[in-house]
């Protein structure tokens, strides 16, 4: 802000110069250089070139206050998109899990398991229905979002993370 403050003044006294000219010869009028002339030219005070520094400075603290403002907007909106890709995002995780939980109790039931899953299948199928529920309301661009991401996601894995991966060069 300093910075900005010295360098409009230096602007504002050549721009003030320039305003009293064009005073001078479109209307006739001259000013003293008392109150036209900066101090280091024999002038008392620039008024021109004070008036330019304050309007600058209430542009300036206007805009960054404006600035503010439009920044605190897109944040919101920012969280607020990410709240609802999130949501859909966690919400078909979940839905994944419990659909890998039901799964792997069939396709593998001997399978040791550290964690058990109580209720099962009773369980999963809540929550896939919950999940399924709670995502029905959701917006559709909130769906389209989703899809994007998840294609990205699967264009990432394709293309890079199956090849990279320790399980993916295990199988070889």
């Amino acid at each position: 802000m300093l910075e900005f403050t010295i360098g409009s003044a230096a602007v504002a006294v050549g721009f003030a110069g320039y305003l009293n000219a064009l005073l001078d010869q479109v209307a006739g009028v001259t000013l003293p250089d008392a109150i036209t002339a900066p101090p280091g030219e024999g002038g008392t005070v620039n008024v021109f070139g004070i008036a330019i520094v304050l309007l600058v400075g209430y542009l300036l603290i206007r805009g960054i206050g404006m600035t503010a403002k439009a920044t605190l907007a897109f944040v919101v909106t920012t969280l607020a998109v990410l709240a609802l890709v999130l949501a859909t995002g966690t919400l078909f995780a979940f839905m994944l899990v419990a659909l890998g939980v039901l799964y792997l109790r069939s396709a593998e039931p001997g399978r040791e398991r550290p964690c058990r899953t109580p209720l099962s299948p009773v369980l999963p199928l809540l929550a896939i229905a919950g999940c399924g529920y709670l995502a029905i309301d959701l917006p559709a661009d909130t769906w389209l979002r989703f899809a994007v991401w998840m294609v990205l996601g699967l264009v990432v894995y394709v293309l890079y993370a199956r090849r990279s991966s320790r399980v993916g060069a295990a199988r070889g």
